[in-house]
């Protein structure tokens, strides 16, 4: 089976589940229906465990939050002091809202419907941006089914050059950009998309998966190349 029917398959079973609850660091959190769960895609999981033990700041932004489990899990765990999440996903953006009121933190956290940055306020700077990122290429033709397959498939990395072109927008000063991909991905068009932007990436961690066909999840941090010479 290809790593892309694999990732098909446990998709329909993501479909087809129900509202559920995920357990993680002793924490249940709330996966409504609808909604990209950590119960079948584990990326989340890794890069969320390499993230904590990576960053120790004030601002947080993640963009394609699903249930918002990785920075909740960092403002929980006092990696982060503020926290702002955004999804494309109608769905997802309860999802969000109704596990930070579970963890009695919406004093800390706002959460936006936005396509990538789209609709973060203009003015606003953080001092660290993540994305758990679609990898899997498509054609740029392609057309999603639904909502859910966003969190597989990026046609024609349109999203990832729009991610790696606007993040420095809402950066602050010495603020970091950070990229959850995986060897399902096609690495050589992510290099050379960071090149054309003077982008360089550094891998902080990498991590085999649990699937049934294993790949390596990497996170990146995404950093200007001037500022290696």
């Amino acid at each position: 089976m290809s790593q892309e029917d694999l990732s098909r398959l446990l998709l329909q079973l993501n479909r087809d589940k129900k509202e559920h609850s995920y357990i993680f660091e002793n924490r249940e959190y709330i996966i409504e229906e609808g909604v990209f769960s950590p119960a079948f895609f584990n990326a989340h999981i890794m890069c969320t465990n390499a993230l904590a033990a990576s960053i120790q700041t004030q601002s947080f932004l993640e963009i394609g939050a699903g249930c918002g489990i990785t920075g909740i899990h960092l403002l929980l765990k006092g990696c982060i002091k503020s926290l702002d999440l955004s999804d494309i996903n109608p769905a997802a953006v309860k999802n969000c809202q109704r596990n930070a009121t579970l963890f009695d933190i919406n004093d800390k956290v706002t959460v936006f419907e936005s396509d990538i940055f789209n609709s973060i306020p203009p003015h606003n700077r953080y001092d660290a941006i993540y994305w758990n990122y679609p990898w899997m290429y498509k054609d740029q033709n392609y057309v999603y089914a639904d909502n859910l397959e966003r969190g597989l498939f990026d046609p024609g990395y349109r999203l990832l050059e729009r991610y790696i072109a606007e993040a420095n927008q809402h950066l602050t000063l010495d603020g970091n950009t950070y990229l959850g991909f995986g060897s399902s991905g096609n690495l050589e068009k992510l290099m050379n998309i960071c090149s054309s932007y003077n982008k360089t990436l550094i891998k902080i961690h990498s991590e085999e998966s649990t699937e049934i066909n294993p790949i390596i999840f990497d996170l990146y941090e995404i950093i200007d190349s001037r500022i290696l010479v």
